[in-house]
């Protein structure tokens, strides 16, 4: 998803398989580089964490998330206010 927003491909791909109370639900999990903050040598990297698409409750989990995102944002532009981290911490693209 990360991809879709300018950013580079992920450089890393891992699936992990999490037992929810006696349900097991695949993730994918996507790794991106990142910038270090400017004077710091730290690694920087994001994650883009989802459900993977292989039943119909891993596209429940990722509809409803999307909605509740696309819910954020449009009160955000009507409100001035943004639920988004400051500028600094994205990379550029």
């Amino acid at each position: 998803m990360l991809f879709c927003r300018r950013y580079n491909p992920p450089f890393d791909r891992h699936d992990w398989v999490v037992d929810r109370c006696g349900t097991r639900i695949r993730y994918v999990i996507d790794f991106y580089a990142g910038r270090p903050l400017p004077g710091t040598s730290n690694v920087s990297f994001f994650l883009d964490v989802r459900p993977a698409l292989d039943s119909w409750e891993a596209v429940s989990m990722r509809t409803s998330m999307f909605m509740k995102k696309w819910k954020r944002a449009i009160q955000d532009a009507f409100s001035g206010s943004s639920s988004l981290p400051p500028a600094s911490a994205k990379p550029d693209s």
